[in-house]
């Protein structure tokens, strides 16, 4: 049979017990700390982190916006000259038929100097 267990441990015994728990208490509440202060530094890391993107992606934004502004005024200008050279082919066109019309080169003539007169006029 078994001796019987001491209902009390001894004062030494008992000191001597927690005093290994309690440092492995300090040594887990230092780890602990430790993890957090890690944890708090790389918050503000990505903190940062996530504020650069942010500013580059208002930089990017406000490059596109005036991107699409020049290719939205260069796209007005294009139709612009579209509808010019669309006039002017008009133009050829009505003077072909004219040429080969009847009198030809005359009635041409007449037509071109009729022009020139409403220019010298309006200047």
């Amino acid at each position: 049979t078994a001796p019987p267990a001491p209902t009390r441990p001894e004062p030494a015994t008992a000191d001597a017990a927690t005093e290994p728990a309690a440092a492995g208490e300090t040594e887990s509440l230092e780890a602990a700390e430790a993890a957090m202060a890690d944890a708090r530094a790389r918050a503000l890391r990505l903190d940062k982190e996530l504020e650069e993107k942010r500013r580059q992606v208002r930089e990017l934004t406000e490059a596109l916006q005036s991107v699409s502004a020049a290719l939205a005024d260069r796209t007005a200008e294009l139709r612009s000259v579209t509808g010019q050279l669309q006039a002017e082919r008009r133009d050829l066109s009505a003077l072909r038929h004219l040429k080969q019309g009847p009198g030809g080169a005359a009635a041409l003539r007449a037509h071109v100097e009729a022009g020139d007169a409403a220019l010298s006029a309006s200047a």
